[in-house]
């Protein structure tokens, strides 16, 4: 059952696009820290969807916006194989914070909506969230995982965007 779980988990996602240059499977491309949900501390993210990218933990979906660019950046991640990093992502609500850093860049977002949804609903990776065809400057963060628990049926779905007055600035150069 659980690899036809993950096999639907990645076709679902599967696109054609160039993942950030010169990211390899196995280099970070960001941290990711959910307060809620997570230990202290911060996940690594990964450039990809692939099935050894998301069994190694949280995956950057290429199609999307690159960590710390403006845009939807969207973020993959089992509930229950691997070291099932969004395992409790149903326990986020609006409200809650969620921080993503990388090179030259810290990002706290603020979650606005939780939602389920199809695994093929398109609007997951939409530069708005769920809005057709919208450019932005804006910086939105999308965790998608399957729903329920143990199933591929569905897909969670949060949305955050930046916390207006502490959203974006640049760390310190070493």
């Amino acid at each position: 059952m659980w690899r036809r779980a993950l096999v639907s988990f990645v076709l679902a996602f599967a696109v054609v696009a160039e993942p950030i240059p010169g990211a390899a499977a196995t280099t970070p491309i960001a941290m990711l820290e959910i307060p809620r949900i997570d230990p202290p501390g911060a996940r690594p993210v990964l450039e990809g969807v692939s099935a050894k990218t998301l069994a190694a933990g949280v995956g950057h979906h290429p199609e999307t916006a690159p960590p710390g660019e403006p845009g939807n950046t969207v973020l993959l991640g089992h509930r229950t194989l691997g070291p099932a990093p969004f395992h409790d992502l149903d326990r986020l609500r609006p409200g809650d914070v969620i921080r993503l850093y990388g090179s030259g860049f810290r990002l706290a977002y603020r979650v606005e909506s939780t939602r389920i949804t199809s695994p093929r609903d398109r609007g997951i990776v939409a530069p708005v969230p769920f809005t057709p065809s919208v450019d932005t400057d804006q910086h939105f963060l999308t965790l998608v995982t399957c729903h329920p628990k143990g199933s591929d049926r569905y897909r969670l779905v949060v949305v955050g965007r930046t916390v207006p007055d502490h959203g974006r600035f640049r760390l310190a150069q070493t």
